[in-house]
């Protein structure tokens, strides 16, 4: 009976063994730093033999992130930054149902850089990745190299290799970055026009094309106009700078001396008006003023003259009829290919981020607008203060493409170094780039809470 039982307990030992040997087998945990993290996919550098290992997100995973020393909060994966630490559970069917990440922090200032190490006034040392860009906290981008003793430093750390992959640093009062600013096209110069000039036929008549070309400063949009004969008409960027409209002469109107002006826009800035050095002068054709056909001509014969006879052969009757010729030629004046009137747009929206949405680690925009065109998309940013606190410039500006079913989407933009900051507004601008006057305008929050 003893040893019936002995038997029995062992067996059931064995198979709780087995069952969990199954499900150690079925599950494992994988360790390294993170290189990419996009959508649903991750992809991190394993510890030991440094191979890249890729594994998609369980729809249920529990996704944390957090600072060493620190308890780790729930996160989403688009707030993982690469070079984090990352610790996950991955299943037998390759997808991550626990996945943490792991940051540190070092602060300090610099005392002197050996090679790829910085050190602290107070003795300790942070590792540079080789490569990698300062972010400085006037807006500029630099290297590491830039860097002189007594700037103080932040630098996010992956907390194993003890490298860091973010470094924010204030230089020293009195000291400056010799770098490229970090902040492009912040000033904006007043847009100018060269030149306005029109080709046409050397006497205007109504029904006549002519083509006005004006150049100046590209990417803007220009107009060009006859005052009482030609309407304020819309003139296409044929090349960078270059603007150009063919425009018919309408019927009923004459003018006699009238300017051609042109007007440009860009970036919400006017140039000055430029008119046309050749003056505009449309008579009206014979066939305006002959509305009425012409009254025959009758032969007048003198009564001192006895003689009729000669007066017919003078002035025959049939001489008026060539008339018609002039009416005929003016046909071919008309044959200039008209151009096909302007196709309205669909309005440029954004759809995503919403107005006064609040972002955490990256900015991916989406919106709608006419299928095949093109829409120019310019973020910037801006902390709404002013003097030397003021933290403000431009993102990113990028002609997006517009796909088939009128959306368009730029980003992720990763929000780190400065455009980390808490508190900032970012502007999304939207439109197409012959219309900056007509855009669709965002703002929204950043928050690393």
């Amino acid at each position: 009976m003893n040893t019936g039982r002995l038997y029995l307990i062992s067996a059931l030992c064995a198979a709780l063994v087995g069952v969990s040997s199954g499900e150690a087998a079925a599950a494992r945990t994988v360790k390294g730093t993170l290189v990419s993290a996009v959508r649903e996919s991750v992809t991190i550098k394993t510890d030991g033999d440094g191979k890249p290992l890729t594994f998609q997100v369980a729809p249920n995973a529990a996704i944390l992130r957090g600072q060493m020393g620190k308890d780790l909060r729930k996160a989403k994966l688009a707030e993982f930054g690469v070079g984090d630490r990352i610790v996950a559970v991955v299943n037998d069917k390759g997808l991550g149902t626990s996945i943490k990440a792991y940051y540190a922090i070092s602060r300090g200032t610099m005392l002197s850089i050996r090679g790829d190490k910085v050190f602290y006034r107070d003795g300790r040392s942070v590792k540079l990745r080789p490569g990698m860009p300062i972010v400085f906290d006037d807006g500029k981008l630099g290297r590491a190299a830039d860097l002189k003793p007594g700037s103080r430093l932040i630098c996010r750390v992956n907390p194993v290799t003890g490298e860091a992959w973010t470094v924010i640093a204030k230089l020293p009062q009195g000291t400056s970055t010799a770098v490229a600013p970090y902040r492009p096209n912040v000033t904006l110069v007043k847009p100018v026009i060269k030149s306005i000039t029109y080709k046409a036929a050397a006497e205007l008549k109504p029904r006549e094309w002519m083509k006005v070309e004006l150049t100046g400063t590209p990417g803007g949009r220009a107009v060009c106009q006859v005052k009482g004969l030609i309407p304020r008409t819309e003139m296409k960027e044929t090349a960078p700078g270059v603007y150009v409209a063919h425009v018919m002469v309408p019927s009923g109107k004459t003018a006699r001396n009238e300017p051609l002006v042109g007007y440009l826009t860009v970036n919400g800035l006017d140039a000055a008006p430029v008119q046309a050095a050749k003056l505009i002068t449309v008579e009206a054709t014979k066939e305006e003023v002959a509305a009425v056909p012409p009254a025959k001509v009758m032969p007048v014969t003198p009564e001192p003259e006895p003689e009729p006879q000669p007066a017919p052969e003078a002035v025959a009757p049939p001489a008026p009829e060539p008339a018609p010729e002039p009416a005929s030629a003016p046909q071919p004046v008309v044959e200039p290919p008209k151009p096909e009137p302007p196709k309205a747009k669909a309005p440029v929206a954004v759809t995503s981020p919403r107005m006064g949405e609040r972002i955490q680690r990256t900015l991916t925009i989406v919106g709608s607008a006419e299928p095949g065109a093109n829409v120019m998309v310019t973020v910037s940013y801006s902390n709404q203060m002013a003097g030397i606190l003021d933290l403000s410039g431009q993102v990113s500006s990028q002609l997006v493409a517009v796909a088939p079913n009128g959306e368009f989407r730029m980003g992720p933009i990763p929000l780190e170094g400065p455009l980390a900051t808490n508190g900032l507004v970012f502007t999304i601008t939207a439109s197409y780039p012959d219309a900056p006057d007509q855009s669709a305008v965002v703002s929204v929050f950043g928050d690393r809470t």
